[in-house]
């Protein structure tokens, strides 16, 4: 919950999300703007498309207020067997929205799966923390069948480039992908950098110039 703009209007607002806990996923819940009053000036936006489950780690509007960022869970099978798991495994996937406050159209989405590996994860099956029903008991064969949290978004933002900056708990990394209107020269959705996690793109000295 913070302070947003929202359309054009010059006096802030509040962007929030609600969110409840599932059993099959992190959260599901949806995005809300009040303004200065409290009084709520959209209907409730959750994931839109064939995403799910909104999380309420990060919703904020971009810098022209007319449309929305936030996170998303989504929920994937996943043959697992290479990681010790089961051949019909779940997957929470971390991804991101941003959404036409005005249309409900997607304007551009990107989850982690689209081009990062499952084995780029510092959590694994056999770890309790990482079973998102925060019931203890791990994911691996024979137990209760939960989704394997291996990316874990916790924030997104949009800069004045048209790129999205994005950290992933779970893959100790700060990633930069690029958007639908990136001046990076990358295809939109391509990575344009990672700081940490297992692929590292920049030295000590680098990290000062990061923008």
């Amino acid at each position: 919950m913070h302070p947003c703009s929202f359309s054009s209007e010059e006096k802030d607002h509040l962007c929030w999300s609600e969110a409840t806990f599932t059993d099959l996923a992190h959260v599901n819940g949806t995005n809300h703007i009040l303004d200065n009053t409290y009084t709520p000036v959209i209907e409730p936006i959750g994931a839109l498309g064939s995403l799910r489950f909104p999380n309420p780690h990060e919703v904020k509007t971009t810098e022209s207020g007319k449309s929305l960022v936030n996170c998303v869970y989504d929920l994937k099978k996943v043959d697992l067997t290479p990681y010790n798991g089961d051949a019909e495994g779940y997957v929470e996937d971390g991804c991101f929205q941003e959404i036409d406050i005005a249309t409900r159209e997607v304007i551009f989405g990107w989850c982690g799966m689209d081009s990062l590996e499952l084995w780029h994860s510092y959590i694994f099956l056999d770890i309790p923390a990482n079973v998102v029903n925060r019931t203890g008991e791990p994911y691996g064969k024979g137990t209760i069948r939960k989704p394997w949290d291996y990316f874990h978004i916790n924030s997104v933002d949009k800069d004045h480039e048209g790129n999205y900056t994005l950290s992933a708990r779970h893959l100790n990394q700060v990633i930069k992908v690029a958007g639908h209107n990136s001046t990076s020269g990358k295809v939109p959705g391509e990575l344009v950098w990672r700081l940490g996690g297992k692929f590292n793109d920049f030295t000590g000295a680098e990290i000062l110039d990061l923008s």
